[in-house]
């Protein structure tokens, strides 16, 4: 879930398409919007991970994974 500045939930599904990008698609949407992923971008889907996922055990593996990715794919900058 993203915060948005009017504090309204939204649920994106995030997918790595290349180097430093990746995909985001909202929930029940089919617009697919993509990211570059500056320092900030990576901040906010931590923040994301800790905020609203991290209390939840089935996801710790899957989030372990996506937040390995995301230093690796930092690293090769």
């Amino acid at each position: 879930m993203i915060n948005t500045e009017s504090h309204k939930k939204i649920d994106y599904h995030i997918h790595f398409v290349e180097d430093n990008f990746v995909n985001l698609q909202e929930e029940g949407s089919k617009n697919v919007e993509l990211k570059k992923l500056t320092t900030e971008y990576v901040y906010k889907i931590n923040m994301i991970i800790k905020g609203n996922w991290a209390f939840d055990e089935r996801f710790k593996e899957e989030l372990s994974n996506l937040q390995k990715r995301i230093q690796e794919k930092l690293k090769k900058n």
